[in-house]
């Protein structure tokens, strides 16, 4: 067996083998119990306790823990030195890492204990990645969805030489470093926005006009003044059919999480029907939506209309004001807690119209506002484009993982 793409010097087939046999035990994890027991933690220990949670924070090195374990917890865990394989078994299913620092795992892992010489760590790291998603059609359905440690054992891979292995290894691992580096910059850039986002509107820093000067003072005003309509959307009842798969778009909470500064695209779509049996309304485009429960104070402009349920508001502002700046001032709101005086306490933490009217803005001149909004709008195009390369980078991978794999 030959993949389809492999580096011009080697030429020898891959063999097969079970993923139990790259090493001389898969050992599942162990857990304090009970887990809530604070006496089994310490954050002054240099042992880590390794969550799911980690996992995503982390990515393929695991170097940084929220947790540590105090030494009776280590005593009642399985205790890892640094440079382990590990695999998740529950919740976020098959993912591999390695662990370069001293970590403790529970029964949702397994750990590949001493690897054969014969196996490049490295190597056998993406094979698992390539292999994550296949192994939802083995887990188990329960609380959670989780796999079996006797299926990985018997879970057939195909592998070349070690020299090979090592040289596929090396070559992943530099795409992976400029994935990080790429990463990395993207958060740089997204914090960077934030602290000009709160330097700007403190006033801070301030644009000049053509003639470098200042512009007029800037005005305190509410949103509900400086808007034509602010109305919350509404939810045809989801039990009768025909209120839902026609032709208009309807936004969600988790569609507002999903997109992003504009709303691209929804996951349901409603009838005309289904919007005159409700509150629900159309927002046209090119306006602002508000998130008034979970996520409180995000804000988004629709490309095309749409209607939103009532967890969401529709504004439409005065022309006088301008839309790009009120985004931007709303999302500075969001970065400095402003909302979380006007929050609800209920059944869940929410806003109302009422508040959402209330809303105090700073309000420079129009130049200024569109000054200031083409600024950001401008630094969220970048951001943009800093992620649609780390992207494309991660699906160039995956298409390289399909073809150097067998």
């Amino acid at each position: 067996m030959k993949p389809k793409l492999r580096f011009k010097e080697f030429n020898d087939h891959w063999q097969q083998v079970k993923l139990g046999d790259v090493a001389e035990k898969i050992q599942r994890g162990a857990s304090p119990r009970p887990i809530s027991d604070k006496k089994w933690f310490d954050n002054n220990s240099s042992v880590g306790w390794l969550r799911i949670a980690d996992l995503t924070k982390n990515g393929k090195y695991i170097k940084h823990v929220e947790q540590h374990l105090s030494e009776a917890g280590i005593q009642k865990s399985r205790l890892l030195e640094n440079n382990n394989l590990i695999l998740s078994m529950a919740a976020t299913i098959g993912k591999p890492t390695i662990n370069k620092i001293p970590v403790c795992i529970h029964d949702g892992f397994v750990v590949f204990k001493n690897i054969k010489e014969k196996y490049s760590i490295e190597f056998l790291y993406y094979i698992l990645e390539k292999l994550q998603p296949y192994w939802f059609k083995f887990s188990q359905p329960g609380t959670q969805f989780n796999l079996n440690s006797d299926l990985i054992r018997k879970q057939q891979i195909t592998a070349p030489s070690l020299l090979e292995q090592e040289k596929i290894g090396n070559f992943f691992n530099l795409i992976d470093k400029n994935i990080e580096l790429q990463s990395q910059k993207l958060v740089l850039m997204k914090s960077q926005k934030q602290g000009l986002l709160q330097k700007i509107f403190k006033q801070e820093l301030r644009f000049k006009d053509e003639n470098r000067n200042n512009y007029p003072e800037w005005k305190q005003n509410k949103l509900g003044n400086v808007a034509q309509k602010i109305k919350a959307g509404g939810t045809p009842k989801t039990t009768t059919k025909e209120f839902y798969n026609g032709n208009i778009p309807f936004l969600t909470i988790s569609d507002m999480t999903n997109n992003g500064k504009y709303i691209k695209q929804v996951e349901k779509l409603i009838t005309e029907q289904g919007l005159n049996s409700s509150s629900a309304w159309e927002l046209p485009p090119k306006n602002l939506l508000l998130s008034m429960y979970a996520s409180i104070g995000k804000v988004a402009k629709n490309i095309s209309a749409l209607a939103f349920s009532q967890a969401i508001i529709g504004i439409i502002l005065d022309s006088e004001e301008n839309q790009e700046y009120v985004y931007q001032y709303l999302n500075y709101l969001s970065l400095i807690h402003y909302y979380d005086k006007y929050i609800s306490e209920g059944t869940q933490k929410n806003l109302n119209i009422q508040k959402v009217k209330n809303i105090e803005l700073l309000l420079p001149s129009f130049l200024e506002q569109e000054r200031i909004g083409n600024f950001f709008s401008l630094l969220d195009r970048l951001i943009e484009l800093q992620e649609q390369k780390i992207t494309l980078l991660k699906q160039q991978k995956q298409g390289l993982l399909q073809q150097m794999m067998i």
